[in-house]
């Protein structure tokens, strides 16, 4: 998802405190996280049909549903759907008349069964119900009698409001295949998820629209967006058709808002390593959207204030949101968190693969400043609190561009061939299920023996970001650094240990270089200077892979040659 403003961010810390933990286990310092167990449930709900009806002008959901379910306990005699405020008219048990009772409370539907159902079996229930949503579905502009609005319906399902317009086990840790059978006026184009299977015209002058999916997904992620649209079909390379939705009455706008949609297919697939496992995709601006967009599996809803002609897409593109919802199709939509502790596994990848879209479509230099933006973002919400990017209430800018830049230095830590090798292999070992944290950690000692611990502990389960104070002697053969940790350290933010680059430069323009890995509180660094020559300018972390905040000694003249000389433009900004 991308989000329009930053969540707040709650205070108050209960912090877990190990004396004698040592790096294998210090993770165990991370501060508690109640709001992240996991949900605990009874059944696996394995499809989902749903038939609906709406009444916009009375805001009214007429719904069928049936849900397909196995228990997952040796027997159950009940059953809990989330349901709040869903108005139930009849249930039916397996078409057969079997006896059971329900109530209604203020969240859910909880239904008990005569007879105990066992281990293993596959039930169904059939549900018809209304619904008034007040969340999860929006009826936009069916009452404005000045004809301001357009007139839409269309849904928001994460974190958990889909339950406020069909009944469902409404949390991430468990996936569903999905049909959706949606009746409306025929003006009307209907989007939803999975590929089209039907449409047919009623006798009444309405429509009905059959929409399938063939894998599961989390329930969140199922989505309806209704207006007068029109589309273009994408087709990549790959085969994917990408269907790009856009107002009848402004064509003008299709071009500049799906720029780079048929690449962005092939793009993401190769950089990834990993066939995009959908069989359709679609893009549906609606009015009034309270985020940016929401990645539901094979069709995206995103604001339209982001569908823009060639003049206006200069000051607000869609390309990057584009880009950033596309990915989550794999992190997110492919592989789903089992609890908001491990969200950073959909936004950050989604953000991360975002900017390095933008980096192929527009240069080195947007990816540069992307990057220096995210370390901003990062650097002000560790000042403001100290919640760890493994946290349920993290925070966008830790989410988002801070988790981002976190996966761009794992990159730059273990090497390009490394780090693909380990995404493809987490993606395809949990594709369609669900992941947390030490999943994406555990995948690269099973690709490539390499225990990443470290990293994990101080990025991911610990807060803060390293401050260094860097200095420099020249010497007649060498150049030695001087490097010193300046962050507060206690059980939340540790010592950081990462590898960084040392570049002098010499006037004439040759240099030398070194990396180092830079663990303790003082840190001592040489860099040879074999032929003692005259230093123009010195750089620590050229192009600023790592997160940081640094205080590096510097004469005058050797800013000026560092501002006009240096290779990389975030060099020569700073």
């Amino acid at each position: 998802m991308i989000k329009k403003l930053s969540l707040a961010l709650v205070f108050g810390l209960l912090v877990f405190s190990f004396a004698n933990a040592t790096v294998q286990d210090s993770a165990l310092s991370r501060m508690s996280d109640v709001d992240g167990r996991y949900r605990e449930h009874n059944c696996d709900f394995t499809n989902i049909n749903l038939d609906i009806r709406f009444v916009p002008e009375e805001g009214r959901v007429i719904g069928k549903e049936t849900l397909l379910f196995t228990p997952i306990q040796p027997e159950i005699d009940s059953l809990y759907l989330d349901a709040p405020g869903i108005l139930i008219r009849s249930i039916t048990l397996d078409k057969d008349g079997r006896y059971f009772t329900f109530r209604s409370t203020a969240e859910g539907l909880i239904i008990y069964f005569t007879k105990k159902l066992k281990w293993d079996e596959k039930h169904s229930l059939e549900i018809e119900y209304d619904a008034y949503p007040r969340r999860g579905l929006y009826f936009i502009g069916w009452n404005d009698e000045k004809n301001l609005s357009r007139k839409q319906i269309w849904t928001q399902g994460q974190g958990i409001d889909n339950r406020h317009w069909f009944p469902c086990y409404d949390d991430v840790d468990d996936k569903v295949i999905t049909e959706t059978t949606i009746t409306f006026d025929s003006a009307y184009t209907v989007v939803s998820n999975g590929s089209l299977i039907d449409s047919r015209i009623n006798a009444d002058g309405t429509k009905t629209w059959h929409y399938a999916m063939t894998k599961p997904h989390a329930p969140y992620l199922v989505m309806l967006a209704i207006d007068k649209y029109k589309w273009k079909d994408y087709k990549s390379e790959n085969g994917i058709t990408s269907r790009e939705y856009y107002y009848a009455d402004r064509p003008q706008v299709e071009a500049q808002t799906y720029k780079f949609s048929r690449e962005m297919v092939d793009w993401l697939t190769a950089e990834i390593g990993v066939p995009y496992q959908w069989p359709c995709y679609s893009n549906s601006p609606v009015q009034d959207f309270m985020f940016g967009a929401m990645e539901n599996t094979s069709a995206t809803i995103y604001g339209d204030f982001y569908m823009q002609d060639g003049r206006a897409g200069l000051d607000r593109p869609y390309v990057g949101v584009n880009a950033h919802e596309l990915t989550h199709q794999w992190f997110g939509d492919l592989i789903t968190e089992y609890s908001g502790t491990h969200h950073w596994l959909h936004e950050s990848f989604a953000t991360y693969y975002s900017k390095i879209f933008l980096r192929h479509a527009l240069g080195e230099d947007q990816y540069q400043w992307a990057m220096r933006s995210e370390a901003l973002s990062s650097i002000q919400v560790d000042k403001e609190n100290r919640f760890t990017i493994a946290h349920t209430k993290a925070g966008t800018p830790r989410h988002y561009q801070k988790g981002s830049f976190v996966i761009g230095m794992l990159r730059y830590v273990v090497g390009d061939e490394v780090y693909k090798r380990a995404v493809q292999r987490y993606l395809n070992k949990h594709a369609f299920g669900n992941v947390d944290s030490h999943d994406f950690y555990r995948t690269f000692q099973e690709t490539c023996g390499i225990n990443l611990d470290w990293f994990f502990d101080e990025w991911i389960y610990h807060s803060g970001t390293p401050a260094y104070d860097v200095r420099y002697t020249a010497m007649p053969d060498q150049t030695v650094f001087y490097v010193r940790q300046t962050h507060r350290t206690d059980s939340l933010t540790h010592l950081f240990q990462m590898p960084i680059v040392f570049e002098v430069y010499y006037t004439d323009h040759s240099k030398d270089s070194v990396r180092m890995m830079i663990s303790q509180k003082e840190n001592t660094v040489y860099v040879p200077n074999k032929s003692g020559k005259q230093i123009a300018y010195t750089l620590f972390d050229p192009g600023s892979n790592v997160l940081k905040t640094s205080y590096i000694a510097k004469s005058y003249k050797e800013w000026v040659t560092q501002a006009t000389t240096a290779a990389n433009m975030i060099d020569r900004y700073d």
